[in-house]
C-alpha cells in the first residue's frame, strides 16, 4: 500500500467502509469526520486497523478524538509523521 498517499488511502476506505456516494459534496479531505457522520465508534475501529495493516502505524482511540485529528487530512499528517517509527 505505499505506493498510495495516506490521504488517498483514507478517502477511499472511508469512502467504501462508510458507503458515502462519490457525488457527496460535504467529503473533503477537511470534513469532521465525527461532526459530518462520516466515522462513528464502530468506524474508527476499522480505521485503526485499516491504517496499522496499511502503513504499520498504531492510532489510539484517543488521536481520533484529538481535534488535530477529527479530517482525513489531520489523520494523514498523523500518519506520515509516524511512518517508518
Amino acid at each position: 500500500m505505499e505506493s498510495q498517499s495516506p490521504v488517498d488511502f483514507l478517502m477511499q476506505m472511508i469512502r467504501e467502509d462508510q458507503k458515502i456516494p462519490g457525488d457527496d459534496p460535504d467529503f473533503t479531505m477537511d470534513v469532521d469526520l465525527f461532526d459530518y457522520g462520516y466515522i462513528d465508534s464502530f468506524g474508527i475501529v476499522n480505521l485503526i486497523a485499516s491504517v496499522k495493516q496499511a502503513f504499520g502505524v498504531d492510532m489510539s482511540m484517543v488521536d481520533f478524538y484529538a481535534p488535530d485529528y477529527r479530517t482525513v487530512r489531520g489523520i494523514a499528517g498523523y500518519v506520515e509523521s509516524r511512518k517508518g517509527d
